[in-house]
């Protein structure tokens, strides 16, 4: 049914579609190979929040493939997976083609960043150990992602999702602030109007 939806549709299910998602996964595992970019980001984001080891492996492909800056939102969705994914994407960073390194080492710092902050970015949490770990081992597309993502916590942390870029790309973060906005306030709809409930 999802398939059927359109944007706004799609993001006023988010809320309960969260609810139940650890009971979906498989189903939203499928939606990310759909042709339609709503639904892929939309299952990312989705899976991100459920953190079900099953969507580990699947978000590391799609951060490799992904052709549009859906690619954040799943970077996003893997940081708040903890350190369980720094070996997924060092694999992911190893077995890359030698042409497609720097943009992948991009993704994977990005991915990198967003596992600190998810983690409160404390000075000897887990995340931020996980990725300093990285500093120094000896591939050297895995420290630099380490580095640079050490590098730009400041920016992930500050950063206004659903602004600048071309206009595709600003669509694109608009509907991922509209999606975490629906989830994290469900008693806004999708539009952003408040739904008035009972007399009060």
């Amino acid at each position: 049914m999802l398939a059927e939806l359109d944007e706004d549709e799609l993001l006023a299910v988010l809320p309960p579609l969260v609810e139940v998602a650890g009971r979906v996964v498989p189903e939203l595992l499928a939606r990310l190979e759909s042709p339609q970019r709503p639904l892929r980001q939309a299952s990312a984001i989705v899976l991100g929040i459920a953190r079900d080891r099953r969507a580990i492996d699947p978000l590391t492909a799609l951060l490799g493939s992904e052709p549009t800056p859906v690619w954040v939102d799943v970077a996003r969705a893997l940081g708040n997976f903890g350190p369980r994914v720094v070996g997924p994407l060092c694999a992911l960073l190893r077995g890359a083609a030698p042409e497609a390194k720097e943009g992948l080492g991009q993704r994977v710092a990005r991915t990198f960043a967003e596992l600190v902050v998810s983690d409160g970015d404390a000075p000897g949490g887990a995340g931020r150990l996980a990725v300093e770990n990285l500093l120094e081992v000896a591939d050297p597309t895995v420290s630099s992602a380490a580095r640079r993502a050490l590098a730009t916590l400041a920016d992930v942390r500050g950063e206004a999702r659903g602004t600048g870029g071309a206009a595709d790309d600003r669509e694109i973060r608009r509907f991922s602030t509209r999606a975490y906005e629906a989830i994290t306030t469900p008693e806004l709809d999708a539009d952003g109007d408040i739904e008035v409930v009972g007399d009060d």
